[in-house]
């Protein structure tokens, strides 16, 4: 039997509107090289100080400093969101301890950037709800970040203002809403030290952590991550929901096959 872990309780201030998280903001571990952090967040070329973030969900801004989220991970794929879910809106939601001008833009088709909303944030919380009506040819929805003092930004993401409701299907069949669920799935040839590492990071987000069913990991090398120190632990982690599978060299298709197979 799959063990199922139960997630972790999100508070929401006392606020009794349903948010549910779409997308959160993440920062870089510790250590990534420059071209990785640019996937996170940009800091502006003319700080005199660098953010700081102890973990991958809290950053601390240097006053007179300025970052931007329009990046990979960190911006909003709004066009994506409108076309395909039930949602007419998203909020932007954030807690800010300092002071701290946030500004939120939105892109066009040709790339132009448009301002969208914005409010000078004083040890409170930011929301700001950002209407899907402007992306029916693309686009995406980010925020910037001035510090008029050292602030420090904590639990923001994207949200939707209520849960999902059912589906009806091209026959009028009504479906869903259902369980956000995941099976993870970890091909690896030759790479023992990335594949437990990426078992380590699954296992240590309990948002994460909560939602996986099941981690199928085809190994096709002859470098196996069982040897590898620290496989044990993190495969203690998952229990029965671990499941690995020793191959032959079918290339990164047949390793993605086996995971769709099992």
């Amino acid at each position: 039997m799959t063990r199922k872990v139960e997630p972790p309780e999100v508070k929401n201030n006392g606020d009794d509107d349903v948010r549910e998280m779409l997308q959160r903001i993440l920062l870089p571990r510790k250590g990534e090289p420059h071209d990785v952090r640019m996937l996170y967040l940009i800091e502006a070329e003319q700080n005199k100080e660098r953010l700081t973030w102890g973990d991958r969900v809290t950053v601390t801004v240097p006053a007179g400093a300025e970052a931007s989220f329009q990046t990979y991970f960190n911006a909003f794929p709004a066009s994506y969101w409108r076309r395909w879910s039930q949602l007419e809106h998203v909020l932007l939601r954030m807690n800010v301890a300092g002071t701290a001008s946030i500004e939120v833009y939105r892109s066009k088709i040709d790339g132009a950037r448009v301002a969208v909303a914005g409010n000078l944030i004083t040890d409170d919380v930011a929301e700001f709800t950002i209407p899907l009506s402007h992306f029916e040819d693309g686009g995406w929805v980010w925020f910037d970040v001035t510090a008029e003092t050292d602030a420090t930004i904590t639990e923001a993401g994207w949200f939707a203002d209520r849960a999902p409701g059912p589906q009806i299907m091209p026959d009028g069949t009504e479906v869903g809403p259902f369980e956000k669920r995941a099976t993870v799935g970890i091909p690896t040839f030759n790479r023992p030290h990335d594949a437990v590492a990426a078992l380590r990071a699954l296992g240590e987000d309990p948002l994460v952590d909560a939602a996986i069913d099941a981690v199928v990991m085809p190994d096709q090398g002859n470098r196996h991550p069982a040897d590898e120190p620290g496989y044990d632990e993190a495969v203690a982690h998952f229990g029965d929901r671990f499941h690995e599978f020793r191959q032959g060299n079918l290339g990164g298709s047949g390793g993605y096959s086996r995971i769709m197979y099992e």
